[in-house]
């Protein structure tokens, strides 16, 4: 009788990996919702039922970047980039607060990043609850001083990577300020996340209303646009009184 037996070792393909994060989305994820649990679940909702692909990362604001948060994109295996508050309690050889390690790593101690146009330094740190990421520590001339941002992040992509993934949130910020300002998105008055989505829904389609209508008279700014689609749709978008640029 012949028998035999299999013995294996599993290694990371690191090159399979990295042409698998070269093909992943650039899906930034943002919300009016100010719950942190309510966020949570439905964060875990959203990625659960796929409706975004793979994302690259998932992208917030400091107001976020809490334990809780943290850990359950870490448990979902999903990457993230986000702003941490100076106050934040890591481990770098000992524990300290971030704006400890600012002062460990001064703008002499790190790299200046042309493309960006200020300089970075990159530290692994230990977060409670969390493991280990990375704080990126950004250092921008503000008068004759500095002022230095902390980024956290789990990404495998360097310095630049992380920046860039950062950038992405100012474009978002750019669409934001258009939804908000000329369309409402941020006039809901209910406390129910779906709520929110459904407004979102509304705004959306009031801004795609008055993008068709630009599309054929582009001569029409966008406060013109709105005016006659409203004009259609019995002021249905129409919001404020502050005029839009062309």
């Amino acid at each position: 009788m012949l028998t035999y037996r299999v013995e294996l070792e599993l290694v990371e393909n690191e090159q399979a990996l990295s042409r698998a994060q070269r093909r992943a989305g650039r899906s930034i994820l943002a919300t009016n919702e100010l719950s942190e649990s309510r966020l949570l679940d439905a964060l875990v909702l959203t990625l659960y039922k796929g409706r975004l692909g793979r994302p690259r990362a998932v992208v917030f604001d400091a107001q976020f970047s809490t334990r809780l948060a943290l850990r359950s994109l870490r448990f979902m295996g999903i990457p993230f980039v986000g702003r941490c508050r100076t106050d934040l309690w890591v481990v770098h050889r000992k524990q300290r607060k971030v704006k400890g390690l600012a002062r460990q790593f001064p703008p002499g101690r790190a790299r200046y990043y042309r493309r960006f146009g200020f300089y970075a330094k990159r530290v692994r740190v230990v977060l409670e609850e969390v493991g280990r990421v990375s704080s990126v520590l950004i250092w921008k001339g503000a008068g004759e001083g500095w002022e230095c941002p902390a980024l956290v992040a789990s990404v495998r992509e360097g310095v630049q990577g992380v920046l860039e993934i950062w950038g992405l949130r100012w474009k978002l910020e750019s669409s934001h300020r258009l939804y908000k300002q000329a369309f409402g998105l941020g006039r809901c008055l209910c406390r129910r996340f779906a709520a929110h989505l459904k407004h979102a829904d509304f705004v959306l389609e009031a801004f795609h209303e008055v993008r068709l209508e630009r599309l054929r008279s582009p001569s029409l700014t966008w406060r013109r646009a709105q005016e006659v689609v409203a004009a259609r749709r019995g002021n249905a978008v129409l919001t404020g009184t502050n005029a839009l640029v062309a």
